[in-house]
């Protein structure tokens, strides 16, 4: 049985952030007092971050980290889009973060600089959002980290152009944006803000006065909390997808860490801040199998219109900073299992991330343990069967009894099913192009689903979870057919003398012999 997540009324969670918010001074002060780094850690972490570096496995990354930044230095030219320069300046600043080599930050300067006054996505108001709150993340994360290494003049360019790029990401998205409270779109566009409104330092206040980067704090902070609330499920599941998830968070958890960090308030602990996440990474752990792909490794059940890749290692990553400690020797057992300093890119800073927060003192436990071998999220009536947590041949079974997704998300999902295991991909998706012979439902759907509605069909009735399987009953299709049943078994018992027996079945009332779909 699967334990709901702790809870905290929308109301009290509410009152609580805004309170704190008001009368929290937050260290935005003038940059001749300003303390950094205080976005994605403290300034009193710095020296046991910098020490934790001299032992494996981080040695061994961060070896690995300057090795992957020197090599993107060859590729990345004036030439470059300038979001790849922003980007690698962010990696760059990190390198002196962590090494106190000053020639990193001189690079960061030189990458990050051309890209502030000139660059049309960087000033423009109206352009791409996802591209824009992208390098407002990355020119913040630079300036926090090389504050002590830049000049004057230099801080308060970068300063200035920070702030203003805050005011336009915003105030908007651009014309290509879903503004859906429940869209990914609104998860980057108010985490970047919150993580660049954390690192600005105002101009010299008066006494009374209030920095001019808190009223965009305290919105995006509330807008957050409204993302959270409507695109998170009962259990944990994200309404996109899987795989919309891993890209949320990778702006998400750096604006929660930055919002701890400004006052170290529980507030902004996730248990309160919200409390549905709580099991979002037990579902993802027991999607992922570790099997090898021509762009890495990790394969996940492709829901909705997804795609077959398991994240990255920054959501874990993130999780050791976010996620509380009774979950963390599983994800630490779960991030040695898919990722090593070799194998590992830093795509949405997964490197970074290792870097700062992975955990040496505390023991990995097999996820196993803590019962993650089977995941249910009521809502979206996802529910998943693993045999083992071990290798990349573990197996896999997950059945989607609904389609009830965010819109523009959805695919075809209603009684479908996948299936991983023993190093490949057994049984995958659609996603959202309609293509019939993709989909293991009854009855496809030949439409793209952007274009209907179909969220409210097909019902998960009932679940039992075994030691070593379980059983689904589930009902409805994507094309209202509402009288078809759906019957799946999993059985991962050694004594059938296979890896796994799986049985998934329908009927019918007018055809009671249906039986479409049998391995």
């Amino acid at each position: 049985m699967i334990n709901k997540p702790m809870t905290l009324s929308m109301p009290k969670i509410l009152f609580l952030l805004i309170t704190w918010l008001i009368v929290s001074g937050i260290s935005l002060t003038s940059p001749c007092e300003a303390l950094h780094p205080r976005g994605l850690i403290r300034p009193d972490e710095l020296n046991t971050i910098r020490a934790r570096l001299t032992q494996e496995p981080l040695k061994n990354y961060l070896r690995y980290f300057q090795q992957y930044v020197e090599a993107k230095m060859r590729k990345v030219s004036p030439q470059s889009s300038d979001a790849d320069r922003v980007y690698l300046s962010s990696q760059m600043a990190t390198l002196y973060l962590l090494t106190q080599d000053a020639r990193w930050a001189s690079y960061a300067w030189e990458y990050l600089n051309p890209v502030l006054s000139t660059d049309l996505t960087f000033t423009d108001p109206l352009s791409r959002g996802l591209t824009r709150a992208a390098m407002l993340q990355n020119a913040a994360i630079s300036y926090d980290f090389c504050y002590p290494a830049w000049s004057d003049e230099q801080r308060q360019r970068v300063n200035e152009a920070i702030f203003s790029c805050i005011v336009s990401v915003n105030a908007s998205m651009g014309h290509e944006a879903n503004y859906n409270i429940a869209s990914n779109w609104m998860g980057v566009r108010y985490g970047a803000v919150i993580l660049a409104a954390s690192v600005w330092d105002a101009p010299a206040l008066k006494p009374g006065e209030k920095s001019p980067a808190l009223p965009y704090l305290w919105d995006a902070s509330k807008r957050l909390q409204d993302h959270l609330e409507a695109v998170i499920y009962i259990n944990g599941w994200n309404g996109e997808s899987m795989g919309y998830h891993g890209y949320d968070w990778s702006f998400i958890g750096p604006a929660l860490i930055a919002l701890y960090n400004q006052g170290q308030n529980d507030h902004f602990k996730l248990e309160n801040f919200a409390p549905k996440l709580l099991h979002t990474l037990w579902g993802l752990s027991t999607a992922a199998v570790d099997i090898p792909t021509q762009s890495g490794r990790g394969i996940k059940a492709d829901l909705s219109d997804d795609n077959l890749n398991a994240f990255g290692p920054d959501l874990l990553a993130l999780s050791f900073r976010l996620y509380p400690p009774a979950q963390q020797p599983y994800l630490k057992w779960m991030f040695d299992y898919r990722f090593s300093p070799s194998q590992t890119k830093d795509g949405r800073h997964g490197l970074i991330f290792t870097l700062l927060y992975y955990p040496l003192n505390i023991p990995a436990y097999n996820p196993a343990e803590a019962g993650w071998l089977h995941y249910h999220d009521p809502e979206q009536g996802i529910l998943m069967f693993r045999n083992q947590f071990k290798d990349s041949t573990d197996i896999v079974f997950t059945l989607s009894a609904t389609s009830r997704r965010v819109r523009g998300h959805q695919g075809p999902d209603t009684h479908t099913w996948r299936l991983l295991g023993l190093g490949v991909p057994w049984v995958i998706g659609g996603g959202r192009t309609g293509a019939t012979y993709l989909q293991t439902n009854f009855f496809p759907d030949s439409l793209e689903t952007l274009k209907k509605k179909i969220e409210q069909t097909g019902k998960l009735h009932h679940f039992q979870s075994r030691p070593q399987g379980g059983e689904a009953l589930s009902s409805g299709s994507c094309l209202n057919v509402n009288e078809h049943i759906r019957q799946s078994w999993v059985n991962y018992h050694p004594r059938s003398g296979c890896e796994a027996v799986l049985v998934v079945s329908g009927k019918l009332p007018k055809w009671p012999s249906l039986a479409h779909s049998n391995a």
